[in-house]
């Protein structure tokens, strides 16, 4: 009752992305949250006041610009009340507009995190250092590419969209053009090699303030187009590793270099299609997790029984830290390490299981010699 096209009929930029399509797959899921870096909030706005899971009380920066990026990733949808979102049904935690913000929400456990700012036009390795730690710690970080007048033109690099391990999104209009003002080349936002992605990020409504909804631009707000579909994409399939995410979002995305042959190469992998996304996340699996006893498959060991023995070099790939479980007719071993505790020969099912969720399993004869 809140989506926009039904109250603006100019409002074009979740039918662009295909929301109504991913909302068929998956509303949310209201235990998945993404966390929003930005200047401040409005946190008594209508369509934040049930959403929000964690607020700063004490930040007194501005609130505009952020609560317009929390609404526009997942603002209250179906409420009667504004602008629907993308994220539908998912939650949001707000945090303050710097990287050790950006520290605080990784460690408070966000799978990702939205930066729509920029804090330099020049490269930093301490910063670099930061984002590495997030990334490194399962967090995917999205931000805004810049718009066109960032950092002097809109081939430079602007930071943090350009760093690595950050996943950078431009602006297109509703044709799939990167000039907002097509055929006037002065009218882009940012494109560069380190761009990842395009999203509708010309004028694009959003809602400051409650009771205030107005059509903007900026890469602001095409960058939580991206975090709120990755909200759905969570919800269906909460094991997406930082990879995984980067796959399916680039995999999936409608292709647009045709119509915007100037910028090819450099606005992304495509525009976002949400639900191209949410569908390829369904399910989806990139585990290279392989347990292997060999070619014979059997191991002797001259041991007494009930002794434990650890079988190494068994697991290659796959993330750390594994779980381990040992099955046979004989019983059922649990265990933290390559490790079977046999009481009798027999054969055993090795099941190892990743970080990720990712797991792989093997028959593995073991003889025990009195």
């Amino acid at each position: 009752n809140d989506y926009t096209p039904l109250l603006y009929s100019s409002s074009y930029a979740l039918d662009l992305i295909n929301a109504p399509a991913a909302w068929d797959i998956t509303h949310g899921d209201p235990n998945v949250y993404v966390a929003i870096s930005d200047q401040n909030y409005f946190p008594n706005h209508p369509d934040l006041v049930d959403k929000i899971i964690y607020y700063d009380a004490s930040n007194t920066s501005s609130g505009t610009h952020g609560t317009a990026v929390a609404i526009s990733a997942a603002g209250a949808t179906n409420n009667s009340y504004g602008i629907a979102s993308i994220g539908y049904d998912t939650k949001l935690a707000l945090y303050g507009m710097y990287l050790d913000e950006v520290l605080a929400a990784s460690y408070a456990g966000a799978k990702v995190i939205n930066m729509s700012w920029t804090n330099g036009c020049a490269y930093s390795q301490y910063n670099q250092d930061v984002i590495n730690e997030v990334y490194n710690n399962g967090t995917f970080l999205v931000a805004s590419a810049g718009n066109g007048s960032t950092c002097n033109g809109p081939e430079t690099l602007v930071y943090p969209a350009s760093f690595e391990n950050v996943f950078s999104v431009t602006s297109v209009g509703p044709n799939n053009n990167h000039q907002q003002i097509i055929g006037n080349p002065n009218s882009t936002h940012q494109h560069n090699a380190q761009v990842d992605l395009s999203a509708p990020g010309y004028n694009v409504l959003v809602s400051p303030v409650p009771g205030w909804n107005l059509f903007a631009s900026g890469t602001s707000y095409a960058a939580p187009f991206v975090t709120g579909t990755i909200g759905l994409m969570l919800a269906v399939n909460p094991n997406l590793s930082n990879d995984d995410i980067e796959i399916i979002l680039k995999s999936s995305s409608y292709y647009i270099d045709d119509v915007n042959p100037s910028y090819a190469g450099n606005i992304g992998a495509g525009r976002l299609d949400a639900q191209a996304a949410v569908a390829m996340a369904v399910g989806y699996s990139n585990c290279n997790l392989t347990v292997d006893a060999g070619d014979n498959q059997t191991l002797y060991y001259g041991y007494q029984p009930t002794e434990c023995v650890s079988l190494s070099g068994l697991v290659t790939d796959g993330t750390a830290p594994y779980t381990f479980e040992w099955v046979s007719n004989s019983g059922n071993y649990g265990g933290q390490d390559v490790i079977v505790c046999p009481e009798n020969s027999d054969t055993y099912t090795l099941t190892v299981t990743d970080a990720n969720g990712c797991s792989a399993s093997d028959d593995i004869e073991v003889c025990v010699i009195n």
